[in-house]
Order: C-alpha cells, then structure tokens, then sequence
C-alpha cells in the first residue's frame, strides 16, 4: 500500500506533463482561429470541419488501435520474467509490428485518399478545384498525424514526459507559423491548412523513426504479434472510435439537414470549446494514477464520492467564467460569428458534463470490466444521431450542440446506473445535483449579462465580475472542503 502511494506523486506529475502536451496540441487550433475566419468563408469552414473530423478519425484508423495492445506487451514483456536478452527482443517484436503496421496503413490510406479526393470532394463537397485540393492535402496529412501519435504513446510507454512535452511544442509551434505562412501569406485557403500538416507530419515521421529505430529495427511486422495484439485490440475499438466517428456523424448530418455553411460555424464552435477539453483532459491525466493507487483502501470510496462532488464544483466555475468570457471574447474572430456564444456555451457544457465519466467508471475499472461505459456510449452514440436529425432541420447547428449536451447527460446517468452495480460507490447525487443546477443559473445570468449588445461594455464585465465573485466564493468553499476531505483520507 505505502509504496502505490509512494509511486503516486511520479505519477501525477508526469500525468500533468503529459496531460501538457495534449493541451498544446489542442490549443493550436484555438490560435489559428482567428486567421482562418478571417481568410476563410462559412463554406471553407465546414470544408475544413469536415475534412478535419474525417481526418481524426482516419489518423486512428492507421493505427488498427494497436496503442493499447502495444502498452500491454511492452509491460508484459517486463511481467513475465525473461532474461534481458530475450526481453528486449520480445519488447522489439512488439515496437516494431505497432509502428510499422501504423506506417504501413496510413500510407495505404493516404495515398487511397489522394488518389480519390476528386470524387471524394464532389460528393461530400461542391467539387471545386479548390476543394480537392483539400482533400487531397488532407489525405496526405494522415500518416504523418498517425506517427504523432505513435511518437506520443512511446514517450508514454517508456516514462519519458520531457521529450513528449517538446516534441508537442515543436510540432505545434511549426504547424502554427507554417499555417499562417500557407493561409494569410500564401492564401491556399483550407489546402494551406491541412499542406501545413501534412508538411509538419512527414517531418516528425522522419525524426521520430530515426528516434525509435533501435528499438523497432528496419521495417517488419511479426504476423504471429500483429494477429495476437489485433484481437486484443478490436473489442476497444468502438471506445475510442465511436466519439471520433459521432463527431464526423454529425457535421455530416449538419452538412444534409443544413448546408457546409452551417458545418462552418459548427467548427468554429467545436474549437472554441476546447478550452474545456484542455480542462477535462487535465483532470484525467491526473485524475487516474490517483484514483487506481487506492484501490485497495478502505476509504477509496469516500474519496471517490468527494471526487465526484469536487469535480461537479469545479466544472460549474468553470462554465460560469466560459459564459462571461466567450459573449465578450467572439468579437475578435469577426462580427458573423458574434451570435455563436450561446452554441459554445452549450457545447462547452457538453464536455464538462462528459468530463465526469472517469470517476464514475473508476469502479468497472477496478472490477475489471469496460462494459458499462461501451454500453453507455453505444446508447449515447444512437441517441445523439436521433437528436441530431431532429433538432438541426429547426436549429442548424445549435441544434447539434443541443444535441451533445442532452446525450452527455444521459451517458452519465447511465454510466451511474451501471458502475453502481459493478462497484457500488453511493455517489453524492443530490449535492452535486443542486451544485449543477446552481452553475445553471449563475451561467445563464452570465450569458444574458454579456451578451446585452445594448449595454456599455464596461457595465456588463463590472456586473459579470459580481456575478463570478459569488459563484467563485461558494464554488471555492465547497472545493477547499472536498480537498481537505482527499487529503485527509488519503494522508
């Protein structure tokens, strides 16, 4: 026991780095925002939007979802207590069938991508010159994408969190200047964007295989591993991919009820809203190594319960400052997209709401089983897609964040239901029901405060900043109670 908790500060810590990196990486879009609005049109924003979904998607297709099945024979190589050689050589196996088999097959995509993009771009788009242009920059970019990834998990596997956090800078610092070099200089319009990654991609590819090469060799990929590690890894594929899948789903569905146009502002408001990504995200690099170091104490649940309120305390701020900010931070990517606060908001809402996922599905985890929350997200996944066609033929694209939000509440109700008879934990529903309900309506009044086109600016932050102290002093006292409560649990 003393020594899971002796491991646990590490593990936090280089949690938080990694937790960084990621950050970086999602933080790129949220600067080029304002260059690509500003040199792009709706229609080439739901080009983008939808290339870019696509594209998420496809960069995990590379990998067959070989990352955990790798993670899982690198360790066990260590587990099974053979001699160095024959570790080494068992962790080569391993290594070198993930990488290759991810640079195998995002080549074999991309270049099916780039081969197809003209009836690709007519069918999804209005097939313009410029459109496959796009699509085929886009395609181009897959491997490369995937190869950041694979580079990523590696840092990962072998604990390395300072090259993982350079290599994201790095990436991220080059993609954003190279951006804006292609778009705002050399007005390539979205194939500008996705020629920036693609470029960035092959070059990571390149250092990151000469970085990994003594530990994977030349190309080569054991067929006995590769069959071994992809029947592991199918069954935890609808996990991952099905969030990546929804996501292309609905700007497709927001591309049939609506128009591209419509794809575009939904773009723009899935980009803002990752600043609550990097909030989530944060939290469950942490949030894991804490809670799985635990397990075998008695008062885990207890310090699972204050998790869950905490978190519930934390997301509600943290909504009540994105709907003070974003009504008075919009006007810098452009008067058209001054109406997309209460959208943000609500998607926004989503992500915090679905944020809570990982503490309520800590009991499967430790009982060994990842049912609940694939059943959970099957049920979302179809809700979500109802939802959809029903309120974006009235709604456009809010009707899809309308969407999310309502399908994130319904996982966490049923991901309650489920994980509370695997491992019964008795979370703090009530209080942490009143505390969202408080967020609400603090946020709303927020909203409709900064919103006022009407009145003066300095009157609606003066009165926002009322608002936030208050919310911000309760919010605060709840949380120094809940951490205390940690602390003195897990002292």
């Amino acid at each position: 026991m003393l020594t899971r908790l002796e491991r646990l500060p590490a593990a936090v810590r280089e949690g938080a780095v990694y937790a960084m990196a990621i950050g970086i990486a999602r933080v790129t879009g949220v600067l080029l925002l304002p260059v690509l609005t500003r040199r792009l049109t709706d229609s080439d924003l739901g080009v983008f939007g939808l290339l870019t979904s696509a594209l998420a998607l496809l960069q995990y297709a590379s990998g067959l979802g070989l990352d955990s099945a790798a993670t899982r024979w690198f360790y066990e190589a260590e587990a099974s207590g053979l001699e160095h050689d024959a570790r080494t050589a068992d962790r080569r196996r391993t290594l070198s069938t993930w990488v290759w088999a991810t640079v195998f097959v995002g080549v074999g995509l991309s270049a099916a991508g780039a081969l197809a993009a003209g009836p690709l771009a007519r069918v999804a788009f209005e097939g313009t010159a410029a459109d496959i242009r796009a699509t085929r920059a886009a395609a181009l970019a897959i491997p490369g994408l995937a190869m950041i990834n694979v580079l990523q998990h590696w840092y990962r596997m072998v604990r390395r969190p300072t090259p993982a956090l350079l290599v994201a800078i790095a990436v991220a610092g080059s993609t954003l200047v190279l951006t804006v070099l292609l778009v705002a200089v050399g007005h390539a319009g979205v194939a500008g964007v996705f020629g920036a990654q693609a470029a960035v991609g092959a070059a990571v590819t390149i250092a990151g295989l000469a970085q990994m090469w003594p530990a994977i060799g030349p190309p080569r990929v054991d067929r006995a591993r590769f069959r071994t590690m992809l029947r592991y890894s199918i069954p935890l594929l609808p996990s991952v991919a099905s969030p990546l899948l929804l996501g292309l789903l609905t700007r497709l569905l927001i591309r049939s009820f609506a128009d591209v146009d419509e794809v575009g502002q939904f773009q723009v408001v899935s980009m803002l809203a990752t600043v609550v990504i990097l909030f989530t995200t944060a939290f469950q690099q942490a949030w894991e190594p804490y809670a799985l170091s635990m397990i075998d104490r008695e008062q885990a649940k207890p310090i699972y319960r204050a998790a869950f309120l905490g978190y519930a305390a934390m997301a509600g701020l943290f909504s009540c400052f994105l709907a003070a900010l974003f009504p008075l931070a919009l006007p810098i990517l452009g008067s058209r997209f001054t109406d997309l606060s209460l959208p943000v908001l609500i998607f926004g809402a989503s992500m915090l709401v679905g944020g809570a996922l990982p503490i309520i599905n800590t009991g499967p985890s430790i009982a060994g089983t990842g049912r609940p929350a694939f059943e959970a997200m099957l049920v979302g996944s179809a809700v979500n897609v109802a939802l959809c066609a029903a309120l974006i033929p009235s709604l456009g694209q809010e009707g899809a964040c309308w969407a999310s939000l309502i399908t994130a509440f319904l996982l966490v109700v049923i991901a309650l239901a489920r994980s509370e008879r695997v491992w019964r934990v008795d979370f703090p529903l009530t209080r942490a029901g009143v505390v969202v309900v408080i967020a609400v309506g603090l946020s709303t009044v927020l909203h409709l405060v900064t919103a006022a086109g009407g009145t003066p600016l300095l009157l609606r932050v003066a009165a926002a900043s009322v608002i936030l102290a208050i919310g911000a002093t309760g919010g605060a006292a709840l949380l120094i109670g809940q951490f205390r409560q940690l602390r003195t649990r897990s002292g």
